[in-house]
């Protein structure tokens, strides 16, 4: 901060000290306070002009523009990306452990004999 802005914030914060403490109105008093001296404090921070660029050499040239990179774009195999297809006609229709519905899409299936709860993450094997 600049120190005619400090000065300004401490004039505001004194001024206003005092007035509240002659009203005795302290409690919506102090948020108004806090909203003037927020106030003062924006009208007075300006924008700092920027510093001037140094002169270029005169035997210097602009540098030259670049391409952007590429996107990226990874490899995708179709046959790793597809899960396989599992025979799941043998789980039951809720989970043993939580009671939740087996029956929903989307469920994970370890292996053809394993699957996982989506409530509660018990895996369920073909066997149990």
């Amino acid at each position: 901060m600049k120190r005619y802005q400090k000065n300004i914030q401490a004039a505001v914060w004194s001024i206003g000290l005092i007035v509240l403490a002659l009203t005795h109105h302290w409690w919506p008093g102090i948020m108004i306070l806090v909203g003037i001296s927020m106030l003062a404090g924006a009208l007075t921070r300006g924008e700092e002009q920027p510093a001037l660029p140094a002169e270029p050499a005169a035997d210097s040239r602009p540098p030259e523009p670049t391409a952007p990179p590429a996107p990226f774009s990874p490899e995708i195999d179709p046959q790793a990306a597809q899960a396989p297809a599992y025979n799941l006609n043998w789980v039951p229709n809720r989970c043993i452990s939580c009671g939740g519905p087996l029956n929903v899409s989307g469920l994970k299936a370890l292996d053809s004999e394993t699957v996982v709860c989506p409530f509660c993450g018990t895996k369920i094997s073909r066997a149990s």
